[in-house]
C-alpha cells in the first residue's frame, strides 16, 4: 500500500522464515532500481543477510547507503546478547549515518556499547 500510495517501499526480514523467500520478497518490494526505503529486521537475520553471499558470490542485501539506523528495544537488545551483531551490522552502513536508540532503561553496558554507534549523541529521558 505505501509504494502505491507514497512511492515507498518497505520490507522485512525475521527469523523463522525461508531466508530466500524473504529474499525474493524484498526484491518485489523495491523500486525499479532496486532501493528499498524502510526495512524492518531482526538483528540475526539482519546479520545473516549482509555476511551470507548467494551462489553467484553476490552479497544479498546491501545496506551501505542507508541513512538512518533504527534501534528499538535497545535494553533488551543487550539482555538478550544481540550487542555482537548490531555492532556488525553498524559496521556495514555508512558511518555519517544518524542512529536513532530507543530504549525504556540506559544501564552502563548499553551506554558502553552505543559510544561505538553514536556519535555526538544527545540523550531525551521521559518520564
Amino acid at each position: 500500500p505505501m509504494k502505491r500510495l507514497c512511492g515507498i517501499t518497505s520490507g522485512a526480514v525475521y527469523g523463522g522464515l525461508d531466508k530466500n523467500e524473504q529474499l525474493q520478497k524484498l526484491k518485489a518490494s523495491c523500486t525499479e532500481d532496486g532501493q528499498l526505503h524502510v526495512l524492518v529486521a531482526t538483528p540475526g537475520r539482519l546479520e545473516d543477510f549482509l555476511y551470507t553471499t548467494s551462489a553467484a558470490s553476490v552479497v544479498q542485501l546491501e545496506v551501505s547507503r542507508v541513512t538512518y539506523l533504527v534501534i528499538d528495544e535497545a535494553d533488551r537488545m543487550l539482555t538478550m546478547g544481540f550487542m555482537e551483531q548490531l555492532d556488525a551490522i553498524s559496521r556495514c552502513i555508512r558511518p555519517d549515518r544518524q542512529t536513532l536508540l530507543f530504549s525504556a532503561t540506559f544501564p552502563g553496558r548499553l551506554r558502553e556499547a552505543c559510544e561505538s554507534w553514536v556519535k555526538d549523541a544527545v540523550i531525551v529521558r521521559c518520564n
